[in-house]
Parts: C-alpha cells; structure tokens; sequence
C-alpha cells in the first residue's frame, strides 16, 4: 500500500534574480514562511452553512410590512465607541421565536419599541441597511 502525504497549502512563490535556479529537494519539516512568498488559501466551500452573530442592545423600532419586517437595534458599546445601529430583517413576527427568561412579559409588536435584547442573526446583508436575518430575541431585564 503506498502511503499518502499529506496535502500542503497552496504557496505562490515570487522569483529573485539574485537566487540561482536550483530545484529543491521536498524537506523533511515545513520551512518558516518568508516574506516573499504569498498565502494562497482555498476558495469557501459552497454550501458552507451562514456565518451567525450574536448582537446584545436595545431594540428601537419594528418596522412592519404585509410579510416582514425590520428591526432596529441600537447596539451595546463602551463609552468610548460611537453608537452602532443594525437593521436586520424578520421574515414573519408570526413565527419569530421570542425567548423570554426573565418573564417580563413584553410582545414584539409593530412601532417604536424600548426593549433591551440579545438577537442571533445569520449575516444575509440585503442591500445597504440590512445586514442579516434574524433567528431568535431574548428579552433582557433594563439596566439599573
């Protein structure tokens, strides 16, 4: 049975004039990548599944369609950081899953909302506003 090696990264290598052009033996350990050699990596996978985020803030706004609707998060940040507003898409409020540990009791309905939350999305971006579709929101208490 003949054994296999095992499969080396792909490595696009530049030319110096100032190396002679001598083949060189495959070494035994894998050498330091120096600088003039280029990391090629494999293309994605198709049918990879979607990259999904977690995204804790406060929900602002539910803008409501016949068939969907967008939330509007304002996102947790330090002190330091600009505030960070997200746009992500619900498919159906009907059938979103709302997560709700601390009982409070709270509906995710139409309109202008003042609700703290933690949502997973899977980054779908749709256009310049919306970078993703919402999976599950989890109500959290209000900060004190």
């Amino acid at each position: 049975m003949l054994a296999r090696s095992p499969k080396s990264q792909p490595v696009l290598r530049t030319s110096d004039a100032s190396e002679p052009a001598t083949p060189e033996a495959e070494p035994a350990e894998p050498r330091p990548v120096r600088e003039r050699e280029i990391y090629n990596p494999e293309p994605p996978v198709q049918g990879a599944p979607p990259e999904v985020r977690y995204l804790k803030g406060t929900l602002v706004n539910i803008n409501c369609t016949e068939d969907s609707a967008v939330l509007t998060i304002k996102q947790d940040r330090k002190a330091s950081e600009p505030v960070r507003v997200v746009h992500l898409k619900v498919r159906s409020l009907a059938q979103l899953i709302v997560l709700d540990p601390i009982g409070s009791g709270k509906k995710i309905d139409c309109g202008e909302a003042d609700i703290p939350v933690g949502i997973n999305y899977r980054v779908e971006p749709q256009g310049d506003a919306i970078s993703g579709v919402v999976m599950t929101v989890e109500l959290y208490p209000p900060k004190r």
